[in-house]
């Protein structure tokens, strides 16, 4: 499940990636979902792929950080008003931070004692 979760995670940042064009609209609100789309899809690939479960904890724990900022970039970076673009972060945030947690979470039963 963890593996899973940390693809959906990839898929994620995919997203957010695109959304900077899709739905934000105006250069200065494209920023934010533009780079840290690119940072999550990268990180989630990283983690899923590595063979070191200790670094693949280590990027979903980062990348649940992320998440973090997707969620409240909208009020940090002024482009609450902006209705899509706003509830779009709000959901892919969420989930992000959900899906990298649950991701962590199961890479730590997969440490050897």
């Amino acid at each position: 499940m963890a593996r899973k979760a940390g693809w959906m995670v990839a898929v994620l940042g995919a997203w957010e990636f695109v959304s900077a064009f899709a739905l934000h609209g105006a250069l200065p609100a494209i920023w934010s979902p533009f780079f840290v789309g690119i940072a999550v899809l990268l990180l989630a690939v990283w983690s899923v792929n590595t063979d070191n479960v200790s670094t693949a904890i280590k990027l979903s724990w980062i990348n649940a950080l992320l998440g973090i900022w997707i969620l409240v970039s909208p009020f940090a970076a002024g482009f609450a008003s902006v209705r899509a673009a706003m509830l779009n972060d709000v959901v892919v945030g969420v989930l992000v931070v959900v899906l990298s947690v649950v991701e962590a979470l199961g890479l730590r039963k997969e440490v050897p004692a």
